[in-house]
């Protein structure tokens, strides 16, 4: 009886153990894009400064705060959306890769990155991976 009761604590022990080395893991996926906003990485083209800005949209686009176990944060597409504004003002970015994998989602943010896209296509190319 003692013996189960040990192997009963050590099983528990190892199960909270996981589940919150588990919650650790998940917070350092999300902060691991390279500019912190969905996904979205500059790379350099050359020496003289000008880059290709390479966005990655994944899942349902949604609009506003998501709230999550590790607090609340701004969706994925919000700052896709931003990062394309960004893209349109910046003269070094001298185009953008968009990758898509996305069901859709909210029909206002869905506009929004849309508009966006048309924007930046004004001035530079766009290409989008679907």
């Amino acid at each position: 009886m003692n013996k189960d009761r040990l192997y009963a604590t050590i099983l528990l022990s190892v199960a909270i153990v996981g589940i919150i080395l588990s919650f650790f893991s998940i917070g350092k996926n999300k902060s691991d894009s390279s500019s912190g906003a969905g996904g979205a990485m500059v790379k350099s083209l050359s020496t003289t400064g000008d880059k290709i800005l390479s966005l990655e949209l994944s899942g349902v686009l949604m609009d506003g705060q998501m709230q999550s176990i590790l607090g609340e944060e701004t969706s994925q597409s919000i700052k896709v959306r931003d990062q394309l504004v960004k893209a349109e003002k910046d003269n070094t970015i001298k185009g953008v890769i968009i990758r898509i994998n996305s069901p859709g989602g909210a029909v206002g943010i869905s506009q929004e990155i849309y508009e966006a896209v048309k924007k930046v296509r004004e001035k530079k190319p766009v290409v989008a991976s679907m």
